[in-house]
């Protein structure tokens, strides 16, 4: 697994892109990172999203077992979280604190005219 530094701390996470996730969507493992105006993610493929075309970011719990961030932009949807551990995409420890953390600085970088 590939970890990643955001706001100085290190993290691992798991993400999968498209509408909907379900306990048997197989993720993938990856790393974001933060540029000047855009998030980026590295794993299977690379994703840069430019924050003005982020319109929803949201924190939630998957089926009440940790917490996952749902990033709505202009094309698509992502859903992706911090963890410890990811066994194959299937079997995967979350990371609970580092996840909030992860939400709180994407929420802090959107800007401020967008609804979120």
């Amino acid at each position: 697994m590939i970890a990643a530094t955001i706001n100085g701390m290190r993290c691992k996470i798991i993400y999968h892109v498209g509408r909907e996730l379900t306990l048997k969507t197989k993720v993938c493992s990856g790393v974001v990172t933060f540029q000047s105006e855009s998030v980026c993610i590295l794993g299977a493929s690379t994703l840069t999203i430019p924050f003005s075309s982020i319109t929803t970011v949201e924190m939630f719990r998957l089926n009440g077992l940790g917490r996952m961030i749902k990033l709505v932009f202009a094309e698509n949807t992502i859903y992706l979280s911090a963890v410890r551990l990811n066994l194959f995409g299937y079997f995967v420890v979350g990371n609970f604190f580092k996840t909030g953390e992860l939400y709180e600085s994407l929420k802090g970088r959107i800007p401020k005219d967008q609804p979120n």
